[in-house]
């Protein structure tokens, strides 16, 4: 699969004053968050109408957790999220590139996308 990278938008950018100390009287605004993670599980409604749950599950063909938790698929409603899992959605300076077409496919489906 293609290599893709994602950018936080604008709106996402810090507020508050924060800054990083770069030497004993020296300190740097920070203008960017140094991380920053997409959740790893939602629930929102589809164009359709429909109420779907999306779920990033790296060991599983699909995305939506209604198809996940069935017998064929195996994993149960309430698995709790691997380090690898939350590492794969991890914003470094704003910016995540990936090749895993799961992580691509959630990213993609969410309704903070925005193409």
């Amino acid at each position: 699969m293609a290599v893709k990278t994602y950018v936080l938008l604008e709106h996402t950018k810090p507020t508050i004053e924060a800054y990083q100390r770069v030497n004993q009287h020296q300190r740097v605004r920070l203008d960017k968050r140094p991380y920053d993670h997409a959740y790893l599980k939602q629930t929102f409604t589809t164009k359709d109408g429909k109420s779907r749950t999306a779920r990033l599950k790296l060991n599983c063909n699909t995305i939506w957790q209604d198809e996940q938790i069935k017998p064929e698929v195996g994993i149960p409603a309430n698995e709790p999220f691997t380090q690898e899992e939350r590492d794969a959605v991890k914003f470094v300076n704003e910016v995540l590139t990936t090749n895993h077409p799961m992580v691509q496919e959630y990213l993609e489906s969410i309704p903070q996308y925005d193409g």
